[in-house]
């Protein structure tokens, strides 16, 4: 599935929470941080930080994950980089008639937390607490898994299609809840409807990565940060690494994003320029080459010599038809 049109309702933001910023913390801007090692963890949502009012439940979010980047600037000072309002979502189609209903986002958000509730009920011997909370009761109130609904377009992967298609990004609050929803959408546990779901089965930090054009040990380009200090007051914006600098982040301040330009997978290679690298991973090593270049004054891109095996093909098969006319004359003689 190619990556959905980006708009407004696409990702939730502080203005669709009704939340600021505290003003809180120096700020420092155009920050760029290496990515040595990545992973995530789920706290109590900190307010002008995270996520903290969900406008489908009308409920107040108990908990959302964080993304932690460790690296380092290009002067050389370790990083610890904490990235907020990143939720796991899927996708899946939208059905023509719903897509003017204007509570169907909302009735299948629900008809979603009720139907995970119930596999995990199902799945423990029939109780109506969740596993992960035992003292929380889910019989009547499931726990809210999922967040938002929106609807965006997008081209699907599987089979041949020409135009794009109208699909709902569903976002939830736990990466370990993506193949719980996944597999009740696709089982028709949802709404009495089978959904398939797109973009399931790809792990929260690598759809964080491609999401916004991230690659392991490249740098993650920051517009603004937010740096911690030591002696904050609220433990829950305090400095908890060794690093020399400790900062929290949105997505929407990452730059990397801007970085893609769309592709015409279908134009020959006589077409495409020189500068479109179809393996984005491997941009800084040609951005390395193109810089040693033209430093040494040479072409760039350089031009490829004559591959052996072209050679060797071309003897070998010289070689067996010399023996070929060999074998045919003999015989006849």
């Amino acid at each position: 599935m190619n990556y959905p049109r980006q708009d407004s309702r696409d990702t939730p933001t502080q203005k669709q929470q009704g939340e600021e910023e505290d003003g809180s913390g120096s700020q420092i801007e155009n920050l760029r941080v290496s990515i040595k090692h990545i992973d995530h963890y789920s706290t109590k949502p900190v307010p002008g930080l995270d996520i903290c009012y969900s406008p489908f439940s009308g409920q107040e979010v108990q908990e959302v994950p964080v993304i932690r980047v460790f690296g380092s600037t290009p002067a050389g000072q370790t990083v610890c980089l904490h990235v907020h309002k990143i939720l796991p979502h899927l996708y899946v189609p939208c059905p023509e008639k719903s897509r003017q209903d204007q509570g169907f986002l909302r009735r299948l958000a629900h008809s979603i937390d009720i139907a995970v509730q119930l596999s995990l009920n199902s799945a423990g011997g029939g109780s109506h607490h969740d596993q992960r909370n035992p003292g929380e009761t889910t019989s009547l109130s499931p726990r809210r898994r999922v967040h938002l609904c929106t609807l965006v377009r997008a081209k699907p992967f599987y089979g041949h299609h020409e135009c794009e298609e109208v699909f709902i990004k569903v976002y939830i609050y736990n990466p370990q809840d993506l193949s719980r929803v996944a597999n009740v959408l696709l089982s028709g546990a949802v709404m009495g409807c089978a959904f398939q779901p797109y973009e399931s089965h790809i792990p929260y930090l690598l759809k964080f990565k491609t999401d916004y054009n991230l690659h392991g040990i490249d740098y993650i380009d920051l517009s603004r940060v937010l740096v911690r200090h030591q002696d904050k007051q609220s433990s829950q914006t305090r400095k908890e690494s060794l690093c020399d600098i400790e900062v929290d982040a949105f997505g929407e301040s990452i730059l990397n994003r801007a970085e893609l330009a769309p592709t015409d997978l279908q134009a020959s290679s006589s077409e495409r320029t020189v500068d479109v690298q179809l393996v984005p991973s491997l941009a800084p090593i040609w951005a390395e080459e193109r810089e040693r270049s033209r430093k040494s004054n040479l072409p760039f891109p350089p031009e490829a010599p004559e591959h052996p095996r072209t050679c060797s093909r071309l003897w070998l098969s010289d070689k067996f038809k010399g023996k070929f006319v060999d074998a045919v004359v003999n015989e006849v003689q």
